[in-house]
């Protein structure tokens, strides 16, 4: 027996311990957890995520139910909750995923993801997981730390095609399960239907931890994929809870009885009405003060992009609203003309009406020919792009405005052309400091700039510090 073996179960037999190689669970070593709803699931996956606490394994959890955050109570572990705040150490959303599968990575930090929250749709949440999953396993391919994924609830995102519909995250978690090995990952699929979850990644786990199973057509699928006689696996109707038929790669493919041993922290599955204490680790401080202030610039830089968007988008609409209004006084222009041409020409003896005539319908063609010349200038200059915005910024470094007064005023530096941009594009005002993070100067520089423009009287500033600046009005 090896220091590092793992404690999870003792033999029903012998009622002693049966140690478990780690190496065995992870390296592509994918493991099942199947029992009927309350029969030990999620308690024999905690038990082995303490285990790989002590020994310093990193795992991430994927945690639909809001069940594992009680092993704060004794490990240091990183509690983050998908648009959730209650019992988790931060708040985080799609934008974040990627930034958490690179913190993950470094710190090596067992990472629980709480999927609770009654707010959040199911978009949302697959296209955090798919998100994660990618960035994980293309950075592991370079770090090669083993690790362990846990998904609890699998049905819900590796189902059966049929039972339910996939969403994004199927691909990295079916990437996950058919090449871990190659990076060291290891994962654990947990759920109460073996018929439920997709055949083609259960076919290629190689550990089975199988509970209390009463449905037949559950146990003949099961059969099919460990090919362990019905007859062995009609006894599991039979099994207390946490007791289970242990078998393949972490019992050298011989079946063994056995019953997972007592937790160290809270059971929450067990005991609903109890909620455990979230104990702060001080040894987790510090990432999480410098992983907070990440999530909260990405947090400010996504709402700035998404109104950018919705400023464009508007005045993308204006713009295709005058489009509308000016092809509309062609058609009257137009209609207008063929009505002049069918007017009688008057006798000779009468010239000045003919004139008269004759002019509205110079003018007539004229302005319909300015018109024309207009609309096909906006066309080919492209609603949302140079037209949907009076100002940009060339490959050059160039700025370009539509404003002349002000590029009479400026003597515009790249560094000021961008600054006149943002300013120009927000009108609440900025201090130099979130103008600095949101283009990666320092806010010294910005605000040397800012003070520049502010005495040639192209900005304006608020008199309270921070102070905050503004674009001045034409």
């Amino acid at each position: 027996m090896s220091s590092k073996d793992l404690m999870i179960f003792e033999t029903l037999s012998s009622k002693q311990p049966y140690p478990i190689d780690p190496s065995n669970l992870l390296g592509g070593n994918n493991t099942v957890i199947m029992a009927d709803p309350r029969k030990g699931k999620s308690y024999t996956a905690a038990k082995i995520c303490e285990e790989l606490c002590k020994i310093g394994i990193p795992f991430v959890i994927i945690d639909p139910e809001g069940e594992y955050y009680s092993l704060r109570e004794k490990f240091s572990v990183l509690v983050a909750g998908v648009e959730r705040i209650e019992n988790c150490d931060v708040s985080v959303g799609v934008e974040h995923a990627g930034l958490m599968a690179n913190q993950f990575l470094e710190s090596r930090v067992p990472v629980i993801f709480d999927l609770s929250s009654p707010d959040v749709e199911e978009d949302p949440t697959h296209e955090f997981l798919a998100e994660f999953m990618q960035v994980f396993i293309q950075e592991e391919s370079r770090v090669q730390i083993p690790a362990l994924v846990v998904i609890d609830e699998a049905d819900e995102y590796i189902p059966e095609r049929g039972h339910k519909a996939r969403g994004p995250d199927y691909a990295q978690f079916g990437k996950l399960v058919k090449k871990g090995g190659k990076r060291g990952i290891g994962t654990i699929i947990i759920s109460h239907r073996p018929s439920w979850v997709s055949k083609d990644l259960l076919a290629k786990c190689q550990n089975w931890i199988l509970m209390n199973q009463k449905y037949k057509d559950d146990l003949k699928r099961l059969e099919d994929l460990t090919r362990i006689p019905l007859s062995t696996l009609l006894k599991l109707k039979e099994r207390e809870v946490s007791e289970a038929l242990l078998y393949g790669a972490i019992t050298k493919d011989q079946v063994v009885w056995a019953k997972c041993l007592s937790r160290e922290t809270t059971h929450i599955g067990t005991t609903p009405t109890f909620k455990p204490k979230f104990v702060k680790r001080p040894e987790l401080e510090n990432l999480l003060q410098t992983f907070r202030v990440e999530v909260e610039r990405l947090t400010v830089r996504r709402e700035a992009e998404r109104s950018e968007m919705e400023r464009l988008g508007l005045r993308v609409k204006d713009l295709e609203d005058v489009l509308k209004k000016k092809d509309s006084e062609i058609t009257l222009l137009r209609t207008a003309r063929e009505a002049a041409k069918m007017v009688p020409v008057p006798s000779q003896s009468t010239h000045e009406p003919t004139i008269i005539s004759r002019v509205d319908d110079e003018t007539l063609k004229r302005r319909i020919k300015d018109l024309e010349e207009e609309i096909e200038r906006m066309k080919k200059e492209g609603l949302g792009q140079n037209l949907a915005t009076p100002f940009w910024i060339d490959e050059y470094g160039t700025f370009h405005c539509e404003f002349p007064w002000l590029t009479r005023l400026i003597d515009l530096s790249r560094v000021k052309a961008i600054i006149v941009k943002h300013l120009m594009e927000n009108n609440r005002g900025y201090t130099a400091e979130q103008i600095a993070l949101n283009y990666g100067f320092s806010a010294e520089t910005i605000r040397e700039h800012l003070n520049e423009l502010l005495r040639k009287g192209v900005v304006r500033r608020t008199d309270g510090k921070p102070h905050r600046y503004f674009l001045r009005e034409a």
